[in-house]
């Protein structure tokens, strides 16, 4: 486990500066972040310093962002009694006055499909849910029934109006049922039995006014360097569903980004904040925050921010 070490985000000089003058030409602009993991070390960096001191020099970025947008890695709960749906080594939380740390970037929704979100049961699940939904924090991919774990989130910002569905194809054990607590789980191939609901929330979300529908996803295996082709086919297959931006996360490293048509696939966006341990050969200390650029609702441009988590 770290100490300490990957406490404080430092965003690479000079390219951390925030856009200038693009407010003023229309143009909104949307953060995305990888996995975060508020317990473990984490939450005793937290325990000393401020929520924003977390973000280090990284944070003047993701506030200048209309909104950002990541995956949450573990539950926000005081719920003691770890799950006993499927054997696991590891069981992930933080504490619930850590959302301050998410509150301080300007984070505005996360993405709770994932295979951590119920390793303290419904019970933590539940509490996670409501502790972001009293910070204003947008939750999707994972509910107290499969309708509410596939059900979309609309965002209302200053100049646009964005939809997000999260989902995973992760940990069998947790997905949720009809009435069954858990996640959005999903297929990931070009022909997902998935991918009719799919079209069917981002057509939901259209006739909302959402002009940026967004697909939050945790897929694949961790530590694996490139997407699978099934993960390619189904990025094609979303994007043709009527998703705008397919949003990555897993495997804890960095892989491509694509331009398919008007929509982009930014196939993971590694790690923002962890308390996840050392691997051998992996180097886990280098991330980006994705700030992609929206000129009426439409991707104009993408834009990289290097930074190494410490």
């Amino acid at each position: 486990m770290v100490i300490g070490r990957r406490a404080l985000v430092t965003a690479l000089a000079g390219a951390a500066a925030p856009r200038s003058g693009a407010a003023q030409a229309g143009v909104a602009t949307i953060a995305f972040l990888g996995d975060i993991m508020l317990g473990g070390d984490v939450g005793v960096a937290l325990a000393r310093h401020p929520p924003e001191w977390l973000w280090g020099d990284a944070l003047p970025v993701l506030q200048a962002a209309d909104a950002a947008i990541a995956n949450l890695e573990a539950p926000l709960t005081e719920a003691g009694l770890p799950q006993s749906r499927t054997p696991k080594w590891h069981h992930f939380r933080a504490a619930p006055a850590a959302v301050a740390v998410l509150r301080a970037a300007g984070i505005r929704a996360v993405c709770l499909a994932n295979n951590h979100v119920l390793d303290y049961r419904e019970a933590g699940l539940a509490e996670t849910r409501r502790v972001l939904a009293e910070a204003q924090i947008a939750a999707v991919g994972a509910g107290q029934t499969l309708a509410e774990a596939a059900a979309p989130a609309i965002l209302d910002l200053p100049r646009l109006r964005i939809g997000l569905v999260g989902a995973t194809d992760a940990l069998s054990a947790y997905a949720a049922g009809p009435d069954r607590a858990g996640v959005n789980r999903i297929e990931i191939r070009g022909d997902s039995a998935a991918l009719p609901g799919l079209a069917g929330a981002a057509a939901a979300m259209d006739a909302a006014g959402v002009r940026l529908r967004i697909l939050s996803l945790h897929w694949g295996p961790n530590f694996r360097r490139l997407p699978f082709d099934r993960s390619r086919a189904f990025a094609r297959a979303a994007l043709a569903a009527g998703f705008d931006v397919i949003h990555g996360h897993s495997a804890h490293i960095l892989h491509g980004v694509a331009a398919i048509g008007r929509g982009v696939v930014l196939y993971d966006t590694g790690n923002a904040i962890d308390d996840y341990w050392d691997v051998p050969f992996f180097a886990q200390d280098w991330g980006c925050i994705f700030l992609l650029d929206l000129q009426e609702g439409r991707p104009v441009r993408l834009r990289l921010v290097p930074i190494l988590t410490r």
